[in-house]
């Protein structure tokens, strides 16, 4: 009789460890998926900021570009004022910032 009630409580146990461990496998099934979509977000999330970063690269040129269109637009302004007017206030301007002497 009390192999019966050993094999019982055994049974009991075995029961017990399988759900346990069909919880820990959905758990982990679960953490796995989870895992994924934080990885393609992450992936996602890189392959923005690398256009977002090329696209803000090419802007900055494109801004350097402008910048050194204007200077050399606001040089040939002042040259051309300096051969009209020594003393037009663009070219005392840039006399005092020392663009010319």
């Amino acid at each position: 009789v009390g192999g019966g009630a050993m094999d019982g409580q055994l049974i009991e146990r075995l029961r017990v460890l399988e759900t346990q461990s069909a919880e820990t496998v959905a758990r982990a099934e679960r953490a796995e998926a989870a895992t994924d979509a934080a990885e393609e977000k992450i992936a996602s999330l890189e392959a923005e900021l690398y256009t977002s970063g090329k696209q803000s690269q090419g802007r900055m040129a494109s801004l350097e570009m402008e910048r050194a269109a204007t200077a050399e637009a606001n040089r040939e302004l002042r040259e051309a004022l300096l051969a009209i007017d020594p003393f037009h206030p663009l070219v005392l301007e840039a006399c005092n910032d020392g663009e010319h002497e």
